[in-house]
């Protein structure tokens, strides 16, 4: 998208805001879904239009490329959510070489982090999660966290906060 003019930059912007605004409760606008979506926008050759970013967000939608909002990630199937989890994922490797499992991207990873810390200040104490008890207070070797997923780093962080 080099070599836009400032005017088109501004009329870019003002038709994304417009996608983002009409599709609030379904779209994240997070870095991964941005970058995402112009890239597809690019890839074919479109113009950066409101018509556009919806033709790109129906298919990248269609086909799992997009990091869904909650209410949708709530009535997904857990086949759709597997779905999900092998197109965006990134491989989580052994020291063998074999896939144990996927992280999601950086940009994903950074908003679902906002959220929890702003669902953390938000919570009391009737609802918390209950506690794994076999973490509370463990204290695991640095290769012992170098094989967990992120969840169950979260999960032992949880246990044993002050």
């Amino acid at each position: 998208m080099a070599g836009i003019t400032l005017s088109e930059s501004s009329a870019a912007r003002y038709e994304a805001e417009g996608f983002a605004e009409r599709h609030s409760q379904d779209y994240v606008p997070c870095q991964y879904n941005s970058d995402t979506m112009l890239k597809y926008i690019s890839d074919h050759k479109l113009p950066l239009t409101f018509d556009s970013f919806e033709k790109a967000f129906v298919a990248l939608s269609k086909q799992f490329r997009l990091w869904p909002s909650p209410a949708v990630m709530a009535s997904m199937s857990a086949e759709q959510i597997r779905k999900l989890d092998t197109e965006i994922g990134v491989p989580r490797y052994d020291f063998r070489g074999k896939i144990t499992g996927r992280d999601w991207p950086d940009g994903v990873t950074n908003l679902i982090a906002s959220s929890e810390r702003e669902w953390s200040r938000q919570r009391t104490i009737s609802d918390c999660r209950p506690t794994n008890q076999k973490l509370v207070g463990h204290k695991p070797t640095p290769k012992e966290i170098a094989t967990w997923s992120s969840s169950q780093f979260r999960e032992w962080q949880n246990a044993n906060e002050q």
